[in-house]
């Protein structure tokens, strides 16, 4: 079992976690998912927010920068 733990908090501290206007922006975050996978590539969750949410407020961050509160990116 803490190995399963273990392995979780790694995928999750490599995740790239997303908020929206619809969300408490830069307060509520959600990890980013496609097909049921953890988005970790960064440069790639931008291209699947362009595609996917062109007409939504958007913002991606890092685990860390998430932590902080802090976006990196946004679609504005």
């Amino acid at each position: 079992m803490k190995a399963q733990t273990t392995e979780f908090w790694t995928q999750l501290q490599e995740a790239v976690f997303f908020t929206t206007t619809d969300m408490d922006w830069q307060k509520e975050w959600k990890p980013l998912m496609f097909n049921g996978e953890l988005v970790t590539d960064f440069d790639e969750a931008v291209k699947l927010v362009r595609a996917v949410w062109s007409h939504k407020g958007v913002g991606l961050a890092t685990f860390k920068q998430m932590s902080m509160n802090n976006a990196e990116w946004d679609n504005f």
